[in-house]
């Protein structure tokens, strides 16, 4: 009989050992699934963000641009304005679907006074008299707070 129980105790002593293993195996592939899962949905989420970071600045820069062609072309007497203004509006509406709510307020207002200098029959007037440049600023300014922000928090703002 002792023998047996000799021989019941190497069994016992062979399967915990066996079921160890396993579990060491099963944890430890499950916990680098579970790493490597993480680490794969942060990078994507990234790059995400560098996408629309990208997009971003370019709409805000085809923005800026449009804004300063559409006064330029009211100084030119032969431009034609309503496709400036069509081009206006236009980027006006990308900017209020894909900025956070103070870059497309900021967006409107400078979009509001480049429309209201277009429309002044003198051409003897500068931009900066009519305050155009405070508008930029403030647009400028909203533009770098939330692509800041975008970049620190990895996070894109809905």
């Amino acid at each position: 009989m002792a023998d047996g129980a000799s021989s019941d105790i190497t069994l016992y002593v062979a399967l915990i050992s066996a079921g160890s293993a396993l579990l060491g195996t099963v944890g430890g592939g499950l916990i680098s699934f579970l790493t490597t899962y993480h680490l794969k949905k942060k990078e994507w989420q990234q790059g995400q963000v560098i996408k629309e970071i990208e997009k971003r600045e370019k709409l805000y820069a085809d923005f800026m641009a449009q804004c300063a062609h559409t006064i330029l072309k009211k100084l030119d007497t032969s431009g034609d304005l309503a496709e400036n203004f069509s081009m206006l509006s236009s980027l006006v509406a990308q900017v209020q679907l894909h900025a956070t709510e103070r870059v497309s307020q900021a967006g409107e207002q400078l979009a509001q006074k480049v429309l209201d200098l277009a429309k002044i029959e003198t051409r003897k007037s500068t931009t900066s008299e009519k305050g155009y440049d405070h508008f930029h600023n403030k647009f400028c300014a909203a533009c770098r707070d939330e692509l800041r922000n975008l970049r620190k928090s990895g996070k894109i703002p809905h």
